[in-house]
């Protein structure tokens, strides 16, 4: 039977990648690596921490790379990509104590740092990634063993600061997006009003013009202020109201055309953001 060197997942004979975690698996003669116990000289399972022969704990049983070279090349390193890079591809450690250090590691880089942009996405997903991976490969080597404890309880620690983070970072973004789409918003309430008045017989000639300078505006602030899909949809919403109400009022046909101006407009910062790399 083999095992991902990555995250320990069980492999099929003839599997190319891992199913758990989608490494790439490498012909059993670039990859093979046999580790013997420095007590009584027995073969080394690579997912394990303990000699089965004669009970030995292993502590430093090298990986391709040790725990303090990893932290080390972060550290030094300040390309973005790169250290992205370092972090996908480096093997989780196989013995108890690397892997309750990657652990601590992994941990300590996950809900403590606000996201301001893509990049810092990007760099978290990484380590919770390979937090995960550390978590599975710990359930095989520190089966029974003591410490597993204080793993689990890292593990558990760890979530509930990702879900609580993500439900706050959730909570910002809509926020976020409600400030940035205050004038659609406010435009739309205002043509909701003229119709209603246009329908009740009153002069809604002003509350008309209020509603089209308004959304217009908005439309065409839209390459500075949009940075997400949501904000374009709501800005072609608006648009599309106005057409739709058009068809409610007696002089509709203002309305008909300002709906038709807010979605070219909109459709033309959308598509300038979008080759600008400039929408999440």
């Amino acid at each position: 039977m083999k095992y991902c060197r990555n995250c320990g997942n069980k492999l099929n004979d003839n599997a190319k990648f891992c199913e758990a975690c989608g490494t790439r698996i490498e012909d059993e003669a670039k990859q093979a690596k046999v580790l013997i116990c420095p007590r009584c000289g027995d073969v080394i399972n690579s997912f394990t921490g303990k000699c089965k022969s004669c009970g030995t704990e292993f502590y430093n049983i090298d990986a391709s790379k040790t725990m303090k070279e990893f932290s080390n090349n972060l550290l030094n390193t300040d390309e973005f990509g790169q250290k992205l890079e370092m972090i996908k591809t480096f093997p989780i450690p196989n013995s108890k104590e690397d892997i309750i250090e990657f652990m601590i590691l992994a941990s300590s880089n996950i809900g403590y740092t606000e996201q301001k942009n893509k990049m810092d996405e990007a760099y978290e997903d990484a380590w919770v990634t390979k937090f995960m991976q550390g978590y599975q490969k710990a359930k095989m080597v520190l089966a029974g063993d003591r410490e597993w404890n204080r793993i689990q309880k890292l593990y558990d620690e760890t979530i509930e600061r990702l879900d609580n983070i993500s439900s706050e970072r959730d909570k910002k973004r809509i926020i976020g997006l409600l400030q940035k789409n205050i004038g659609v918003i406010i435009g739309a309430v205002v043509m909701l009003i003229s119709v209603w008045m246009d329908l009740t017989g009153a002069n809604s000639s002003m509350m008309e013009i209020i509603t089209i300078i308004i959304l217009i505006a908005s439309a065409s602030t839209l390459k500075r202020r949009a940075t997400e899909y949501m904000d374009y949809g709501i800005a072609a919403v608006s648009g599309l109201l106005l057409v739709a109400f058009s068809f409610l009022l007696d002089n509709g046909s203002v309305f008909e055309l300002s709906g038709a101006i807010v979605l070219i407009l909109t459709a033309i910062n959308f598509f300038r953001n979008l080759s600008a790399n400039r929408i999440n």
